[in-house]
């Protein structure tokens, strides 16, 4: 039912559903605004996925971006604490004290399972249940916070008779019960390549199947060539604190000079680079083998290369790969039957090369388990509207048509080169501040939803299943447009340090905490001190430039921004610099300029 766009909301209350890191920063933020909010969490701590002493995740979880980009933007790390990647225990014990800073428990109703929640005349009305009382509530706004990874998705069909073990992602806990196992492991996303990692490291034989080559991004870009076991570096403090700020790969995706030149300038460039890099005798097996996989891939789409579709920001399985320990087949089809046997058809990749024509078929015999590694699906079974379940409906996938600012969606947006958390916090202040009434959603907001989300849609073509799949910096600053926090360039002449971080240092979330409301500068200022110029832009523990380093693409991003400048400026002559999916969108316009229109007219 597509109910009538409420004009404004009666009152300021609230109802946060779920207490994971998307609930905590929407009730932190609903409460910063004075709003009337109360969070319904169904276990008994805080935290969602990442929660303390909780068997939700695998044991040996570690985040994929590092601690100063988790890090919500007015709660950075503590001082002193250097750039790395926290474990699961660690970031649940960041998440305790930001609840703890902001006093939101006491405003936390735990062990309450929401039961309904239905809209009409303009309110929700809630129906929840805890120690076996069911209560309900009427609230003028509903923020939901249960995220896409709530309910399995789980192909049986493709190992229909299959007499072996099957065991879904969601209830892995670690790789114990596949020792001495053959074992097909389906998908490669960042969490599948630490399980088909742990799973490699005990079964007799472990095979991943992917439909297409897999893009691997490292979580130490510039180290691969010299140090390609990256889950050793990270799982000794010793050893990830010898690592600069270079060597992370949000180092290389998200700083604004990668932003500045066009897609199709930085996808060729790229192309070349890892052209080179795959057939180069003197790179690392590892670093040779990511750039094969991110050529085979990006065939389709050359001069996006990886910029077109989901990237797998974890190469932990590299190292195993090219040690023989783990199998990469990749194919169209797969059928496991009664037989046990494993068939892959259609092959385009396998025994660590692309298959030129491909191969017909794979055989892998005597298969005792199936890991299934592949995602989730958004149900909402206590919604009690019909909702698209497509966040790309979505205004700034958040923004439900037909209900305004009474629902917000905060959670279903996931940064090709970030995480849910970032844009999650910038969403919950949005719509604080709308609930506040200090701020509006665009009179055409689902009209705009719809013109993103094919642009999203076709942008992103090579992953077209991945529907909460956004371009972070772009996505970001849109959002920080429609709130008032874009954060200011500063001037090359009065600060020039300043200025060469505000172009080449990551994104972090505490950027958008300069200006506008919630402002908290000093923030910013402490997190920027942290990282002085000359000792964050030397690569720590490589003594020589890597073939796989980080150098090479911001000098391919900053050659690029300059290239950009020409067309630019036809741009801006002909119209066509406009943000958008318009004509000329590949060469001529910077690339932050393509996706996620911000707060100008559509």
């Amino acid at each position: 039912m597509l109910h009538a766009e409420p004009r404004a909301l009666a009152g300021r209350r609230v109802l946060v559903i779920g207490a994971g890191p998307s609930g905590l920063v929407a009730l932190k933020e609903h409460l910063a605004c004075g709003n009337d909010a109360v969070a319904v969490e169904r276990t008994p701590r805080i935290g969602g996925w990442f929660a303390a002493d909780d068997d939700a995740a695998y044991d040996t979880l570690m985040l994929t971006t590092s601690n100063y980009f988790m890090a919500y933007s007015d709660a950075p790390p503590p001082k002193g604490e250097k750039m790395r990647y926290w474990t699961k225990k660690e970031y649940a014990a960041y998440l305790e004290a930001y609840a703890a800073r902001f006093d939101l428990k006491p405003h936390i109703e735990f062990s309450t399972d929401l039961v309904r929640c239905a809209y009409a005349g303009g309110r929700w009305t809630a129906t929840t249940r805890a120690g076996g009382a069911a209560a309900e509530r009427s609230f003028d706004a509903v923020v939901a916070c249960t995220g896409s990874n709530s309910d399995p998705k789980w192909p049986r069909e493709v190992a229909a008779g299959f007499p072996g073990a099957q065991l879904h992602s969601s209830d892995y806990k670690n790789a114990t019960r596949f020792a001495g196992q053959t074992v097909v492991v389906v998908g490669l996303g960042e969490s599948s390549a630490d399980l088909a990692s742990e799973v490699a490291a005990v079964a007799a034989r472990a095979v991943v199947w992917t439909r297409s080559p897999p893009t691997i991004a490292p979580r130490f870009p510039a180290l691969l060539d010299k140090f390609p076991d990256e889950y050793a570096i990270i799982t000794d403090k010793a050893e990830a604190d010898k690592c600069a700020m270079p060597d992370f790969l949000e180092y290389m995706t998200t700083p604004r000079v990668m932003q500045a030149a066009s897609v199709f300038l930085v996808g060729a460039n790229k192309q070349q680079y890892f052209g080179m890099i795959k057939d180069d005798a003197s790179a690392s097996p590892e670093a040779r083998l990511s750039a094969k996989l991110i050529v085979a891939a990006t065939r389709d789409a050359y001069y996006q290369s990886d910029q077109a579709r989901y990237i797998t920001k974890n190469g932990r399985p590299l190292k195993l790969l090219c040690e023989g320990k783990m199998e990469l087949v990749c194919a169209k089809q797969l059928a496991v039957g009664a037989d046990a046997v494993a068939r892959f058809t259609d092959v385009s990749f396998a025994d660590l090369d692309a298959c030129d024509p491909p191969r017909a078929a794979v055989d892998v015999p005597n298969v005792d388990a199936i890991l299934w590694c592949t995602g989730y699906t958004t149900k909402l079974a206590w919604l009690a509207e019909d909702l698209p379940r497509d966040p790309r409906a979505w205004y700034k996938h958040c923004f439900a048509p037909g209900y305004g600012a009474s629902l917000a969606m905060v959670g279903w947006a996931r940064g090709h080169q970030g995480g849910i958390p970032q844009m999650a916090e910038l969403l919950a202040r949005y719509h604080a501040l709308l609930v506040a009434g200090e701020r509006k959603l665009p009179a055409d907001y689902a009209a705009r939803a719809a013109r993103d989300g094919a642009e999203e849609t076709a942008y992103y073509r090579l992953s077209p299943q991945l529907r909460p799949l956004v371009d972070y910096p772009a996505f970001a600053d849109s959002v920080a447009a429609l709130i008032g926090c874009e954060p200011r360039a500063p001037n090359p002449l009065l600060d020039p340090a300043r200025c060469f971080k505000y172009w080449t240092y990551p994104l972090w979330a505490c950027w958008f905490r300069e200006v506008g409301p919630g402002a908290a500068p000093d923030v910013l200022d402490d997190v920027l001190g942290r990282f002085p110029v000359k000792e964050s832009v030397a690569v720590s523990r490589n003594n020589s430039p890597a073939p796989f380093g980080v150098f090479p693409m911001l000098v391919i991003g900053a050659i690029s921004a300059l290239l950009q400048l020409a067309p630019s400026l036809v741009g801006l002559a002909t119209g066509k610099f406009a943000p958008g999916f318009t004509a000329g969108w590949g060469w001529a316009k910077p690339k932050h300029r393509v996706l996620h229109r911000g707060a100008a007219p559509a």
